[in-house]
């Protein structure tokens, strides 16, 4: 592995002199570290940051997808480099990401809206259809509402309205 003095070294060759900024290709990830590796034309950076503190537990964390180009920046004029930002994120994790995923509003209200029919349809039968019939023992309620009570409502599962690709 390439030691920080000769990635400066050839850094300097190539550059001329310490950059602040370089733009590469994202060669590889360590969520668990909150690092990346970034492929600039063959000079591989090592233990580039994905945060700018690596050890918190919160703020906002953005894991790179593998191959995106990516932009690195250096950490106040020192050894440390930090990604500033990526063409394509595999995942994002905002404090921590205890909360799970965000919702997939469309899909929610999807599933909303089936729940609302549904309460519409049984109200519907209360107020227009059903009559009540003296000492039926409530066959005219069961007739009138056979129609809504066959047609059950699938229960909503997390993965079918929570998008895991940003967690919160």
């Amino acid at each position: 592995m390439t030691t920080n003095e000769e990635i400066r070294q050839a850094f300097a060759k190539k550059y001329g002199a310490k950059p602040v900024t370089v733009l590469g290709t994202v060669a590889a990830v360590d969520e668990s570290a909150k690092t990346c590796d970034i492929d600039d034309d063959g000079l591989v950076m090592y233990g580039i940051r994905l945060q700018c503190v690596t050890d918190a537990a919160g703020g906002i964390l953005c894991v790179p997808k593998k191959g995106a180009a990516a932009l690195v920046v250096q950490i106040e004029g020192g050894d440390g480099w930090m990604l500033a930002d990526c063409a394509e994120y595999e995942k994002i994790i905002i404090n921590g990401g205890v909360n799970g995923g965000l919702i997939k509003i469309n899909d929610l209200i999807n599933r909303l809206n089936v729940l609302e029919k549904s309460l519409n349809d049984l109200k519907q039968v209360f107020s227009t259809t059903w009559v009540v019939a003296p000492q039926d023992g409530g066959a005219a309620l069961k007739s009138a509402a056979a129609n809504w009570a066959a047609d059950t409502i699938t229960e909503t599962k997390a993965e079918d309205i929570e998008d895991t690709t940003v967690k919160h």
